[in-house]
């Protein structure tokens, strides 16, 4: 049975979430002298499997790959929603969507929320986001606490230039700690990357699929063999594209010294479905693994931790443990109840203190007799919960519009939505295509700790702020296959 080592005693109080502060003066044992640099990497849509560090069979990913062999791999990471909005804001504040309450493209994260640009810009840091914009853009209010926050106009061809500027903002404030977050959608459909990746991965340039948003309108819900090969394949070159531009600013990064006493993150906010369950996509009711499963690797700084390079972990962890990894490296501490927790323990071996004994039991379930940390990842009205080799798919508290989830029903939908609620096998059954019934003492633990989760007390129960979508950005948003 899994047990934590408490290094402090947490007080009672009448507050359930009450964190305690940490020691004055207290720093973070990751890095070494000198300014202190973290670097978060967010590459969207991105699935796991797809990668050969995560077994894939088609080279997509050498500059990953070796990336991997110098870090931590977290095997089992899961994205906090099935699209980029909400996983994000999840990101940026350490709470699942009933914390922040962003559901929609028309929803802004709530002021008062804890965010981790704001957190380390009050500790000192300067802080910078250059991001793909759309999703990501300052009108959903991802850019609170970043000094600078630069979204770009480009749909398409954008990775070079966010990286360039990412590199030379590094390179401006050298002698300061800073914490950089970097965004791009060049894997993000409609999958337009230059020809040449397309070659190397296919072996010809003159696809049926021309890369646009009318592939997708034309082939969601159904594809010849061939023409769904080539939509993966143009996937897949994407990522490719994207780990040769990414491979080259870590090299960049190394050879001015830039990388030493950096942390490093590389990571998704959710995958891509093809056909697994009847449709291409993401988003809406889409789930399972191809949505759900995500990389997430952690480079600490080589010169204070040698010894971890190669690392990997089976825990189930979360997209949105970055924020309170990235705060306790530093020494921050989040400053309110949230559901993520520190990777620290994984990452070092570092005993769990008191600030995330709490959100580790709040995510943790018995099965089989065994305690063991879940996953979890919502849709629409749907949330996905993985745990000790099962995983179950059960109906969320609310649906986005407040609405009960048995009156509503999305336009887009996995053919699986006929077979849930269900319960599924990982070990026998990794794609999630073999439904169960939700019978038994491992289907009533997974359903209780979903409910738990997906509709915390305590959690953010007011809808957040709403605001009109601008006519061009629904522009943009329609040209990425959002509306």
């Amino acid at each position: 049975m899994r047990r934590y080592t408490i290094v402090f005693l947490l007080a009672l109080t009448t507050l359930q979430c009450a964190r305690p502060r940490p020691e004055p003066g207290y720093l973070g044992p990751v890095f070494g002298p000198g300014p202190r640099r973290v670097v978060v990497v967010s590459l969207d849509c991105l699935r796991a499997d797809h990668l050969g560090c995560y077994g894939y069979d088609r080279t997509t990913s050498p500059r990953l790959d070796a990336l991997c062999e110098e870090s931590v791999r977290f095997a089992r990471a899961t994205a906090p929603h099935n699209w980029t909005l909400p996983s994000h804001a999840s990101l940026f504040t350490g709470l699942y969507t009933r914390g922040h309450g962003v559901r929609k493209a028309s929803q802004v994260v709530p002021q008062g929320t804890p965010f981790l640009a704001e957190s380390l810009q009050e500790a000192g840091f300067a802080t910078a986001a250059f991001t793909g914009g759309f999703y990501m853009a300052s009108r959903f209010a991802l850019d609170r606490g970043f000094d600078t926050y630069w979204t770009s106009p480009k749909i398409y061809d954008q990775w070079a230039g966010i990286l360039e500027r990412g590199e030379d903002w590094l390179t401006d404030h050298a002698d300061e700690d800073v914490f950089l977050f970097l965004h791009t959608y060049e894997i993000h459909m409609p999958f337009s990357p230059p020809d040449d990746y397309v070659e190397k991965i296919l072996g010809y340039r003159d696809t049926k699929v021309a890369g646009s948003v009318q592939d997708y309108v034309k082939y969601r819900d159904d594809a010849a063999p061939e023409i769904a090969a080539e939509i993966v394949g143009r996937y897949d070159a994407g990522i490719l594209y994207t780990d040769d531009l990414l491979g080259g600013f870590l090299d960049r990064l190394d050879a001015s010294g830039l990388a030493d006493n950096m942390l490093l993150i590389v990571a998704s906010d959710h995958g891509e479905a093809f056909y697994e369950h009847g449709i291409w996509g993401h988003g809406n009711e889409l789930l399972g693994a191809p949505l759900t499963d995500v990389p997430l690797i952690v480079r600490l700084p080589r010169t204070v931790f040698p010894a971890f390079a190669g690392k990997v972990v089976e825990d189930e962890v979360s997209f949105l443990d970055i924020m309170p990894t990235v705060l306790d490296a530093a020494g921050v501490e989040p400053g309110s109840c949230i559901d993520g927790f520190s990777l620290l323990p994984e990452l070092i071996g570092r005993p769990v203190n008191a600030t995330d004994a709490e959100a580790r039991d709040r995510r943790t379930v018995e099965i089989d007799g065994e305690e063991t940390l879940l996953g979890l990842c919502e849709s629409r009205h749907y949330v996905s919960l993985r745990a000790g080799g099962w995983s179950i798919v059960v109906q969320g508290p609310v649906s986005a519009e407040g609405d009960t989830l048995d009156r509503a029903r999305p336009s887009q939908v996995d053919n699986s939505l006929e077979c849930w609620p269900a319960l599924y096998h990982i070990a026998r059954d990794p794609g999630e295509l073999e439904p169960l019934p939700l019978e038994g003492a491992t289907a009533s633990a997974l359903s209780e700790a979903a409910a738990r989760l997906a509709g915390r007390p305590g959690a953010q129960d007011a809808a957040p702020p709403e605001s009109e979508i601008p006519a061009k950005v629904r522009q943009q948003l329609k040209a990425l296959g959002y509306l």
